[in-house]
């Protein structure tokens, strides 16, 4: 994360989002999906002083299968013109 102000002087937040392969569940359906950090690793993965980026990639893996739950919903999600809590559901 970090923040850039833009050029009529507005700061604007920025971030990335980091992906892996799929995990056995999600290969179907999508050939990335997001690093997912554990609890117990938050800690390192936020650290500034880390300059060692082994240990970083050692956190950067696949979610283990059986661990996320994944069910079907509308298409209507990939629309930015639609924004109703039915979304959620």
């Amino acid at each position: 994360y970090s923040s850039w102000t833009d050029s009529e002087g507005a700061n604007r937040g920025m971030f990335s989002v980091v992906t892996v392969p799929p995990n056995k569940e999600t290969r179907p359906i999508t050939d990335r999906l997001p690093v997912i950090i554990q609890p117990h690793e938050e800690k390192t993965w936020l650290d500034p002083t880390i300059s060692d980026m082994v240990s970083l990639y050692d956190i950067m893996r696949t979610t283990p299968h059986d661990t996320l739950s994944i069910r079907q919903v509308s298409e209507t999600v990939n629309s930015v013109k639609v924004d109703t809590p039915d979304l959620l559901r």
